[in-house]
């Protein structure tokens, strides 16, 4: 075994299950993390839209709390002082119904101060019933009826900000599940060719080098393969399997070298001295010329042939010459094999 083969034993190498294990757990973990990414966003919109609906509710109620406070400063209606205590009263529960599904801190600061501006709202409107009540004077009813609707504008105002909150964080969440479902598809695709890539780097790339080897060595050069360094290539087998596979091939093959070389050595000089005028001839392939012309001429090992049965061989060995080299040399090679028949 050589040198560089042992060498490269020891490298650890990854099997391909795990790589591919790996890979699927990468692409199972980017699906959880879109997943999370649009579940949140979706939770984002579901509350925006209550909100929303909490915020049309309550600026409903604002207008008919204004509207019984207009017809008892205008008109000094006090069946209206009961519709606007019934109908304040569910606008401060809508408030404070609203305020739990809030989690984000500026929409919050926001409900937190409207809830403020409604109390503030309906104090005022205490105080000119009482005032009204105690017949204090025209001025200070005025200065009361004046801040009472400043404290009513001011609620109108807050409530269409959070309104305008609320939307643009629906449509923040709406552009942002969005650019998380094409950036997953773009990216999932990107996975895809990363992981076919690695597949073609891991198991096709090195199969089809072993493809070549295996096609050498089949048909029969295999006495000038290097089998060490160079026609081999321990490093580019990345996975367990085909570092695997090809430390198996290099065995078979270096074996393969040993038993053709004691074949060789069992020669008689007849047979060395074919050997020697086909090397010469064609040069390192020669003895894989040998062994394709032995084999299509039905010997099971070089030894076989004879002098008496050498003319089956002559015939497949011209058919393997024809081609490498030029006629005139095809024939002299041939003349020459029969000469050491004669």
């Amino acid at each position: 075994m050589s040198g560089g083969m042992q060498e490269g034993g020891n490298i650890q190498k990854t099997r391909i299950r795990t790589k591919l294990l790996i890979g699927m757990l990468g692409m199972v973990l980017l699906m959880m993390v879109v997943a999370g990414v649009i579940i949140r966003q979706q939770l984002v919109i579901e509350h925006s839209f209550s909100i929303l609906e909490h915020m049309n509710t309550i600026e409903r109620l604002l207008l008919e709390c204004r509207r019984q406070e207009k017809n008892f400063l205008l008109r000094h209606d006090r069946s209206s002082i009961e519709l606007f205590a019934s109908d304040f009263e569910a606008l401060q529960n809508n408030t404070m119904t609203a305020l739990p599904e809030v989690s984000d801190t500026g929409l919050r600061s926001k409900l937190d101060g409207l809830k403020g501006l409604i109390s503030q709202y309906g104090r005022t409107f205490d105080e000119v019933k009482s005032a009204w009540a105690s017949d204090v004077g025209m001025e200070e009813q005025h200065r009361l009826a004046g801040l009472t609707v400043s404290r009513a504008r001011e609620c109108h105002a807050l409530v269409a900000e959070i309104r305008e909150s609320a939307i643009s964080s629906f449509k923040m969440a709406g552009y942002s599940t969005h650019a998380v479902s094409l950036s997953s598809v773009l990216l999932g695709l990107l996975l895809s060719f990363l992981l076919a890539g690695m597949l073609t780097r891991h198991i096709v790339n090195p199969l089809e080098y072993l493809r070549e080897f295996a096609e050498k060595a089949r048909v029969g050069d295999i006495q000038d393969m290097d089998v060490q360094s160079s026609d081999l290539e321990m490093k580019r087998f990345n996975s367990r399997e085909t570092y695997d596979l090809a430390r198996s091939l290099q065995c078979l093959v270096t074996n393969m070298r040993l038993l053709v070389s004691t074949e060789r050595g069992l020669m008689d000089p007849y047979h060395m001295t074919i050997a020697v005028l086909l090397i010469r001839a064609v040069g390192s392939c020669g003895w894989a010329v040998i062994e394709r012309a032995r084999g299509a001429a039905g010997f099971r090992s070089f030894p076989e042939i004879t002098t008496s049965n050498i003319d089956r061989f002559l015939t497949c060995l011209t058919a393997e010459l024809t081609g490498l080299i030029p006629e005139d040399r095809v024939r002299l090679v041939i003349d020459a094999i029969r000469e050491l028949k004669d």
